[in-house]
């Protein structure tokens, strides 16, 4: 679904994405409900679809939650 690279993103031509840290990662559950390990850690920095996920305010800090099928690559 996404690229794994070292220190950069590069997005597609005309695709709109953005970057973010990952700071929390649940488990992976396809659709038929089985888990699976997700490809992510805490720590990455993952390039997504920049209109996916949902936005959630926590005290004073703003966080999205995506699906890991809006993620396009992953930095370790």
């Amino acid at each position: 679904n996404y690229e794994k690279v070292k220190d950069s993103f590069i997005p597609k031509k005309g695709e709109k994405t953005a970057v973010a840290k990952v700071v929390a990662v649940g488990p992976g559950i396809n659709k038929d409900g089985k888990t699976f390990e997700m490809p992510v850690k805490v720590g990455d920095k993952v390039l997504y679809k920049e209109y996916s996920g949902t936005t959630m305010q926590l005290d004073d800090e703003e966080f999205i939650v995506i699906k890991d099928e809006d993620i396009i690559a992953v930095s370790k």
